[in-house]
Order: C-alpha cells, then structure tokens, then sequence
C-alpha cells in the first residue's frame, strides 16, 4: 500500500508526545476501584492524617466577580496542579503531598469572608458542607466552596474635608494656582460614584493625598479618612480629611559627615536646591543619587 507524506508534516518530538499523551490519560490512569469508590455523602469525619486534597474548587450560587485563581490565592487548602497530576503517572516521579486539614479549611471560610467584606461585599455566605465530598477508597477529598456574594456596596458620595472637618479642603489653599493644584489632585482619585466600594482603595487613595501634596511643597500634609455604610440599602459615603500644613520651600541645605568628598560635589548630585518648593520625591531621588557615587555607605536626609 503507498504510503503518503503531507507537504511540510514534521513528526513531534516523542517528548512532546509522550506528554500529550500524559496529559489525554490522566482520567484513565486512575485505578477502576478508585474512580467507582463512594465519593458522594461520604461523611466528612472520616478523614485522617492521611487524606490528601485532590481538587479545590469554588461554586457561585449566583453572581461571581473574583475568577477562581483569585480566591484560590486567599485560602490555605490547595490540591495539585496539572504538572502535580502529570507527576503522578510518571514512572520515578514523585508528587509533592497536598494533605488535608480540617481546622484550615475552616479559616478559609473566614479567610474567603474577610477578604469579600474588604472588597465591598457586606454580608457574603461561604460555606463548604454541600460541596465538599470524599473518596474513602483513595482517602481523596474535593474541597468545594459555596460562595453567594449578595449585593456589593455602591459608593453614594466621596468628599474631602479640610482640617476642622466642617469646611471643604479646597478652602485651605490660598491661592488660584494651589486650588488648582489641589483640584487635579483631587479629581485623580479612583472612586466613582456608583462604583463598588473596598477598603483597598480608600486606604491607597488617603496615600496618594499624602504622597502628592508632599511634593507639591507641604512637607507636614495629614490625611485620614472614614466611611457612613448604610447596610440597608448597600450604599457607603466616603469622607476624607486633609490638612495639609503650611507650603515650605528649601531655605538650605547641610552636609554633614563628608570628610573626603567635598560639598560641591554632593550638591551637585541632588536634583533640588535652596529656594526649591519642597518635595518628598526631589529628597528620594537624592539619596539614591548620592549612593549611585559609590562613596557613602549611609545618606540620610
């Protein structure tokens, strides 16, 4: 019979397709006895020591707005990977153990609480109970949580306050140009009314007003912040308070501790000098600037 080649066919490497052919037969390379044991309505008491972890998995009742790998990253209990699985039909390959602990797996459901309440979702339900099965004849368990998230918690109102918290924070600078300033510092926050709410982004924005007014010359800016849930109706108003402390520029620098480097020569390297507006930023790039000579060990400023 001819045989026949295909214009540009290359057989694979028989690495490639000994790994595919892992990857098609991992179902099958299971004993029959295993795959048939009683996995559904095996009580969860009858673990032990020995039960590892065969799958971790999330199921959503309803809505879902974190993909599994997120949610994976927040719990404790993990089971194999698809190399670990690969490992385990691999003649002279050993797979690591994922055991399995009940008291873990626990916290996990107040881990997955935690970090949904963080994320604007007041009164999430996790549970693993319905979800969870075992495998007594290879002592296996698939851990599976329940997770209904419930409503998110909508941003009503965002507002920044000055220092006496009665008066908008505008009202603390003086000048056309510093309301300005302040106005696009303002506007360049990342809460939207409407928007899901979380803890993450309240705290980062507290620290962007800090970083941003200490290098726009306010090197004694305070911020802080609270927030006005209403959990019947899911809405948070965000308030922000900002005192940002009198304008300062450079009046003069000193050098100190420079036995075998002149001072010309630091000044030089700093990217600010006397009369500059006050930047937090200015002082970093000149310490790392400093270190970049090689000559000192320490530079503090």
């Amino acid at each position: 019979m001819e045989r026949r080649r295909f214009a540009g066919f290359v057989p694979p490497p028989v690495a490639s397709l000994l790994l595919l052919g892992v990857a098609l037969g991992l179902a099958a390379a299971r004993p029959a006895a295993a795959q048939s044991s009683s996995r559904e309505g095996a009580p969860l008491f009858l673990v032990d020591e020995a039960t590892t972890v065969d799958d971790v998995h999330f199921d959503f009742r309803s809505t879902q707005t974190f993909a599994p790998d997120r949610l994976a990253a927040e719990v404790a209990t993990e089971g194999p990977t698809f190399f670990d699985k690969v490992k385990r039909v691999l003649p002279l390959v050993d797979m690591a153990p994922h055991p399995f602990v009940p008291i873990e797996l626990q916290r996990d459901v107040a881990r997955l609480r935690t970090f949904y309440r963080n994320h604007g979702f007041l009164q999430p339900q996790i549970s693993y109970e319905a979800k969870t099965t075992l495998d007594t004849a290879a002592n296996e368990i698939d851990v599976g949580f329940s997770i209904e998230e419930g409503p998110p918690l909508i941003i009503q109102d965002v507002t920044f306050y000055g220092p006496d918290s009665t008066e908008y924070a505008i009202r603390q600078f003086e000048s056309k140009a510093a309301r300005e300033r302040w106005a696009d510092l303002r506007d360049s926050n990342s809460f939207r009314i409407g928007e899901r709410y979380t803890d993450y982004t309240r705290t980062g924005i507290v620290e962007t007003v800090l970083s941003g007014l200490k290098n726009r010359g306010y090197p004694f800016v305070r911020a802080g912040s609270d927030v006005q849930v209403d959990s019947t109706a899911n809405t948070v108003d965000i308030r922000f308070f900002v005192d940002a402390g009198p304008r300062a520029r450079i009046d003069d620098i000193h050098v100190r501790g420079n036995e075998s480097v002149g001072r010309e020569v630091v000044l030089r390297e700093l990217p600010f000098q006397k009369g500059d507006w006050f930047s937090a930023d200015a002082l970093a790039r000149g310490r790392r600037e400093l270190f970049n000579l090689q000559l000192f060990r320490v530079a503090l400023a």
